[in-house]
Order: C-alpha cells, then structure tokens, then sequence
C-alpha cells in the first residue's frame, strides 16, 4: 500500500499552497511572532514574523547596532505598539504596512523577497505630515518666480 493510494484530484486541487512568497512592494501584515535571537555574527537581535491576508509570512530582523534604536521606533510606530512596551506578547496581532523588495545578494545566490521598512497604515482622516507643500501653478505667481524681482 503506498501514501498515494488515498490521495485523490480534488483534494490536491482545494490543498494549500506549501509555500508563497510576500509580495513585493507595500502589503498590509500582522505581527504574528516575535523572538529574540543572536545573529550568525553574535549580535543580539529581535526577529519580527509579518503574515498577510493570504498567509504568506515574511520576518524581519532589528539586529543591534547602529540603526536598531531607529529601525525599532519605526516598528512601534507603523504598528502602533505603545513606545517601550518591552512585552513582545503584547505585540501580536498588531497591523501596520510591510515593504519589501527583492534581496539579490542573498547568501544562495537566488533572488528573495526581504523587508525594507514597516510604516503605518494611511487613512483619509490622517492629516498630511509632509514638511514641504507640493508646488502647484499659483507659485508662478511668486516674487521668486519673477526674474525682474531677483535681487542679484
């Protein structure tokens, strides 16, 4: 008797997807684990496992160093963990955003997908931060615009 013998069409078809990569690009996720672990260089390091919608699972690793403290602020932040909230129990189940990008100097030499960043999710009633107004038509107007208004 083999382990094929009671496998059939429909149940391969209605089967999962062993294995699907994150997309790449912005993909809204959870948190879903969060581990401390030690990097194959030694350094201490939280490693952060994102799942989306479709189940796909991506992790995230804030190695310390030089940009830990930032990389975790931005973490806290696009996920709306309150600030030095050390309990990583608390942190499941929080959404936020995941970008991603493709990794082609990965240690096998194939092309995977990895986090660049995490932010918040965006909605309508969030004000605008940006530092800078966009430039629209009505700054021709302006004095700068204006050559015979340039004072050298």
């Amino acid at each position: 008797m083999s382990i094929l013998d009671n496998v059939n069409y429909r149940q391969l078809e209605e089967a999962p997807d062993f294995y699907s990569q994150f997309p790449v690009g912005e993909c809204p996720a959870y948190i879903i684990a969060v581990q401390e672990k030690v990097s194959r260089n030694g350094n201490n390091m939280l490693q952060i496992v994102f799942e989306n919608d479709k189940h796909d699972r991506i992790a995230y690793y804030l190695v310390e160093g030089d940009y830990f403290l930032s990389r975790l602020k931005a973490l806290y932040t696009a996920f709306k963990i309150p600030l030095g909230e050390k309990d990583t129990r608390k942190w499941i189940g929080k959404q936020g955003i995941v970008v991603t990008k493709l990794d082609e100097n990965s240690y096998d030499g194939r092309k995977h997908v990895k986090v660049s960043h995490v932010r918040s999710i965006k909605t309508e009633n969030q004000p605008n931060n940006r530092r800078y107004e966009e430039y629209t038509d009505a700054d021709d107007d302006r004095e700068y615009n204006n050559p015979d208004k340039i004072p050298f």
